[in-house]
């Protein structure tokens, strides 16, 4: 895979990511930051701290000071940034990957990296600058600001929510919603279960011992098996909801107190309604691989919908540049106008707590009162070939059709009336991303059978991943089987 991606680098440690490249890194970014200040932090992956030290040597070599705040969470380091007003900056971090991989995720400036300023890191990396000397390096401590930042933002959300509260409410206030807070061996793991408590929450945490093996669960808490966890913990202690946070704290999932794991689009729906509140005419970002009830809820609360492309660069560039009053990804990133468009998974769940305590009564209900359409998760499909020429290929079929409306903001997604489909490639893996939605099971079966009738190769393999999706959620999708006369396919 190509080491250098949209938004930032990444790989496996030992084969294509070592100390090596993170110090030509810390120069690369270091050259580009012209003598100035640049932030280091990491997460807990067993690799960090070898990665940190050598990209914080490649940062003094270029002639800046290093500002070094240690390992904490992602949404500690960008409240750093903000805190310290320093532009540059480098996050070592896999994010959600396996532990096997590892990672960084840099920045130059006052918006989020883009694709251009990423080819010019490479460069550097390739062709490393020489080295000037004279910098130096610092360490300062993130988390106590932070603590205090956090502690003020939601003491002011809180007392909005409680006026318009019933006294009932108020009394379950006073000794705290009951919320399960699963840390996944993660970066927040120090951090979040303690700071709710202060808040005033009753916390029931798992795995809050930080472990770059991820021996618990996965740190991609997209997938089922990463909240399992905390599924089982909500019904055993009956909490009000619980949170699964991904490896470096930037990634939400929510379950409600029924023990149920919450679409994330139906996650994006609520806490949109809730942002526009007192703010009609407000603008909310969401990714283009969201269900149609994000659009659909946003109007409702009289705000204005605004897709984008896929990639937390690319939605939180969208809030700044929109002013949006909140954005959503389907991964589990969600972005809020209070911390400049930024994502932080302790915040999402403070804000989701607010909203029960605000809107009075428990997270199922307000979860059963979203509309739902047929939708299937992200079929994630191993592709060893050219994927971008896969994509040609769907496309080509998509527009010998009638009566599809096709777009290439991410991919190509197709809109048929009656539901749409999306293919693009994945920034992080070596596959190919899909997702389906209809109005109904019937519908949904036809739309998948016109989006892939251009690549057949893949339509056995997205068909495959629908049936086993089908079968665990009891759906009846009627798919037709592939039949010998289908040919080869591409």
């Amino acid at each position: 895979m190509n080491l250098f991606l949209d938004c930032d680098i990444r790989g496996i440690y030992g084969q294509n990511v070592d100390e090596t490249l993170a110090r030509r890194l810390g120069l690369a970014v270091g050259t580009l930051a012209r003598r100035k200040h640049v932030l280091v932090a990491g997460d807990y992956r067993v690799h960090t701290p070898q990665l940190m030290e050598a990209l914080i040597e490649g940062v003094v070599d270029s002639g800046c000071q290093a500002l070094v705040s240690g390992q904490v969470p992602t949404p500690v380091y960008y409240f750093g940034r903000k805190r310290l007003r320093v532009d540059a900056g480098v996050m070592v971090t896999a994010s959600h990957n396996p532990p096997e991989y590892a990672g960084f995720k840099p920045i130059l400036g006052p918006l989020p990296i883009t694709p251009a300023e990423i080819g010019s890191i490479r460069a550097l990396v390739e062709e490393p600058a020489a080295a000037t000397g004279g910098g130096s390096r610092m360490s300062v401590d993130l988390v106590s600001s932070y603590r205090w930042w956090m502690r003020d933002i939601t003491r002011r959300l809180l007392e909005l929510a409680l006026r318009v509260v019933s006294e009932g409410t108020r009394r379950e206030t006073e000794t705290g919603l009951r919320i399960v807070v699963d840390c996944g061996n993660g970066c927040f793991g120090p951090v979040a279960p303690g700071l709710l408590e202060e808040m005033g929450y009753r916390c029931i945490p798992l795995f809050t011992e930080p472990d770059g093996s991820f021996p618990n669960r996965p740190s991609n808490v997209a997938l089922e098996v990463g909240r399992a966890a905390t599924m089982a913990a909500v019904l055993e202690h009956g909490a009000n909801f619980g949170v699964a946070y991904d490896g470096d704290g930037d990634r939400v999932a929510f379950v409600d107190n029924r023990g149920r794991s919450i679409p994330n689009d139906v996650v994006i729906a609520l806490l949109a309604e809730d942002a526009l509140v007192g703010r009609r005419g407000a603008k909310v970002v969401y990714d283009i691989k969201c269900s149609q009830i994000v659009p659909e809820a946003v109007r409702r609360a009289g705000g204005v919908p605004v897709g984008r492309k896929s990639g937390h660069t690319f939605m939180k560039t969208a809030m700044i540049r929109e002013r949006a009053a909140f954005g959503g990804e389907l991964s589990g990133h969600l972005f809020f106008s209070e911390l400049g468009g930024g994502d932080d998974a302790l915040y999402a769940t403070v804000r989701m707590a607010t909203l029960i305590l605000r809107r009075g009564t428990d997270l199922a209900t307000l979860v059963d009162s979203v509309p739902r359409y047929v939708t299937t998760p992200d079929l994630r499909i191993p592709w060893d070939g050219s994927r971008r020429e896969l994509i040609h290929a769907v496309r080509v079929s998509l527009e010998a059709q009638e009566g599809v409306a096709i777009s290439d903001l991410d991919g190509v997604r197709a809109d048929f009336g009656d539901g749409w489909g999306l293919i693009r490639v994945s920034v992080t893996e070596p596959i190919v991303t899909l997702r389906f939605e209809a109005r109904n099971a019937k519908h949904l079966s036809t739309i998948m059978e016109r989006f892939l009738a251009g690549a057949l190769g893949l339509r056995q393999k997205v068909l495959a991943a629908a049936e086993e999706w089908a079968r665990a959620s009891n759906e009846a999708m009627g798919f037709r089987p592939l039949q010998p006369t289908d040919g080869p396919g591409r």
